[in-house]
């Protein structure tokens, strides 16, 4: 993958919307293009004892990135979801755009119903190797597979 962005979508417009990551079309772009590291979105089987497939599945992302001047904002809006308890803002829609190695052209999903199930942040000690980062893994609520669209 050349460069990933991941957008969750807030329920009170762009004031709770997190974004992270940039694609290299996005306007000063640049720096947030490396924020980013890793992004897996994965159709993962409850068990392995699944007999039927349209019950027995969930989406899983996976995303880890730095926290630096240039992101904090939108990581602590991610902290802040992490914690969420409310049922009515704690499920979200979550838009993965992926510019594929090689290729300008996007692909992506756009997922509903998603929430967050761990949430991890580690920061060096002054003088040690190492930024600080973020760590989040996110599911989408089970039964919902139909409210993903792949683009």
């Amino acid at each position: 993958m050349k460069n990933c962005k991941v957008t969750v979508v807030g329920k009170n417009g762009e004031q709770d919307t997190i974004v992270l990551g940039a694609l290299p079309t996005d306007p000063e772009s640049g720096e947030l293009q490396k924020t980013l590291d890793k992004c897996v979105v994965k159709f993962d089987t409850i068990d392995d004892d699944v007999v039927e497939k349209s019950t027995g599945m969930i989406t899983r992302i996976e995303l880890e990135g730095v926290i630096n001047d240039k992101n904090r904002a939108q990581v602590e809006k991610l902290a802040r979801w992490a914690m969420d308890m409310n049922a009515d803002t704690e499920y979200r829609q979550v838009n993965v755009e992926m510019v594929l190695e090689g290729s300008n052209d996007k692909h992506g999903y756009e997922i509903k119903k998603v929430f967050v199930v761990d949430y991890e942040e580690n920061h060096k000690v002054d003088g040690k190797d190492g930024a600080s980062k973020y760590m989040v893994k996110l599911t989408q609520r089970a039964g919902n597979m139909e409210n993903i669209n792949i683009f």
